[in-house]
Parts: C-alpha cells; sequence; structure tokens
C-alpha cells in the first residue's frame, strides 16, 4: 500500500468557549515519508493557529497550578491551626479553643461582582498578569 494523501486537523482552545479548527491535506511525493508530512502538517498547523490559543492555555495551566498550590498551602496551615486548637485543649490552657472555620460560599456575589466577571471575559489575555 501506498499512501498518496496525508489529512492533519487540530482544534485549538481560545478561552471563553471559543475553539478554532485547522485542517491541512497534503499529498505526497514519491519520494516524502509519511511520518515527516505528518510532523510538518502539525508544525505548521500550530504556526497558523491564533497566538492567542497556545497563550491562553499557558495561562490557564499557571493559574491552574496556582490555584492548587494556594489550596495546598490553606489545607496545610488550617491542619496546623487545627493542631494547635487541639493541643490547646487537651492541655488545659485554653479549652474554648476552636477548630479553624472553613469560609467556603458564605456570600453569594453581588449583581457588581458578576458584571465585573462578565467584563474580566473580555479583557485581552495579555493584560491579566498570572
Amino acid at each position: 500500500m501506498k499512501i498518496k494523501a496525508v489529512e492533519y486537523e487540530a482544534c485549538f482552545n481560545l478561552g471563553s468557549y471559543e475553539n478554532e479548527k485547522i485542517r491541512l491535506i497534503a499529498t505526497l511525493d514519491d519520494d516524502e515519508s509519511f511520518d515527516d508530512a505528518v510532523g510538518l502538517l502539525r508544525q505548521r498547523t500550530l504556526e497558523m493557529a491564533s497566538p492567542n490559543a497556545t497563550k491562553v492555555n499557558e495561562q490557564i495551566w499557571k493559574a491552574s497550578s496556582r490555584l492548587a498550590d494556594l489550596k495546598a498551602k490553606i489545607a496545610a496551615k488550617t491542619e496546623q491551626w487545627n493542631n494547635m486548637a487541639e493541643f490547646l485543649r487537651t492541655q488545659g490552657i485554653n479549652a474554648e479553643a476552636v477548630d479553624m472555620p472553613v469560609f467556603e460560599n458564605l456570600l453569594e456575589p453581588s449583581p457588581e461582582q458578576v458584571e465585573q466577571v462578565e467584563e474580566a471575559e473580555l479583557v485581552d489575555y495579555d493584560e491579566i498578569p498570572l
């Protein structure tokens, strides 16, 4: 079997629930290899993709990583607090020492906060510091 044509398609996340699909089709010459052609099509597709797609994905990854780090730090500090409160109670130093309160979802966002979030989605991702 001889492969005469190669097709490569990639889908890029642009953020805000938008995607960009790029499909390239190449006809192979007799001296070209299939693997080289696929590699070339992949590279050309990445070059053609919106420059923001890669940037957005990097920012999402960095923000997700930072969020995971912050959650881990909060969990560690909460455990330290709770251990100290338990120590104070068991040693009779402070019988009323309380565990760290949980501060998740205490208040619903105000309409102004919701509007700010919607507007922030329209901001250029280059301007958002990470």
